[in-house]
């Protein structure tokens, strides 16, 4: 904000500021300032923003405090101020569940699946989920049997179509105390031998923006099983 100031290398308002080429940093070169010389010190004021993003890849986690330190030279004149934020990301938690005790052959079996984000101090929404949940051999998928309640902008990609053997399941987001709740049905093949355990895991993979950009999102992958014998 220049509105006041006057800027020798023609600083104005809306200018954009040299970023550095690690993008570390960014500097602001503006020369030589003449105020409008009526005494209002809310006249002799410049305000620079800076937008930063904590990126992925990086070691910061929820939680963790994030140090900005800024630095002001002039002629005879050198001043520093630091702020700091914390770092907020999704959190989620993943349990999948069978019934328990015994199954018995061409018996039915209700599989459900919570995905929780649950409110926290440094919460914050989950985007572009994909659950994936690859049946054993030895059960079945009920076509039209998969439903899906919570999360927003949901898909059900396979699944729900005779002939399917895997869940695949996405979802644009999965906003902070909300649950992704999946049930699906499975018939135990008759062929399997007594006392055989059936293990099935659903894995979850999500990020952190919603603009699709593997460059600066950071990405997570969760997941859980259950079995019934």
């Amino acid at each position: 904000d220049t509105n006041a100031l006057t800027s020798s290398n023609g600083i104005t308002d809306g200018s954009w500021g040299t970023v550095a080429s690690d993008k570390k940093s960014v500097s602001f070169d503006v020369g030589d300032l003449v105020n409008l010389g009526n005494n209002a010190l809310t006249d002799n004021v410049i305000t620079f923003e800076v937008i930063a993003q904590s990126l992925g890849g990086q070691t910061a986690g929820a939680g963790d405090q994030l140090t900005n330190k800024a630095e002001f030279t002039a002629d005879g004149v050198s001043e520093s101020a630091s702020s700091r934020v914390e770092l907020t990301e999704p959190q989620l938690t993943i349990d999948k569940t069978a019934p328990s005790g015994a199954v018995r052959a061409g018996t039915t079996v209700t599989y459900t699946i919570k995905v929780d984000n649950p409110v926290g101090a440094h919460d914050a929404p989950a985007y572009d989920l994909v659950l994936t949940d690859l049946l054993d051999p030895s059960i079945d998928l009920v076509p039209t049997s998969v439903s899906v309640t919570g999360g927003t902008g949901v898909s059900i990609v396979t699944g729900n179509t005779t002939g399917d053997t895997s869940l695949n399941i996405t979802v644009d987001a999965l906003d902070v105390n909300d649950t992704l709740t999946i049930t699906y049905q499975a018939v135990v093949n008759t062929t399997i031998e007594a006392g055989t355990t059936i293990d099935n895991t659903a894995d979850l993979t999500f990020d952190s923006l919603p603009t699709d950009n593997a460059a600066d999102e950071r990405d997570y992958t969760i997941s859980d099983d259950a079995s019934v014998k």
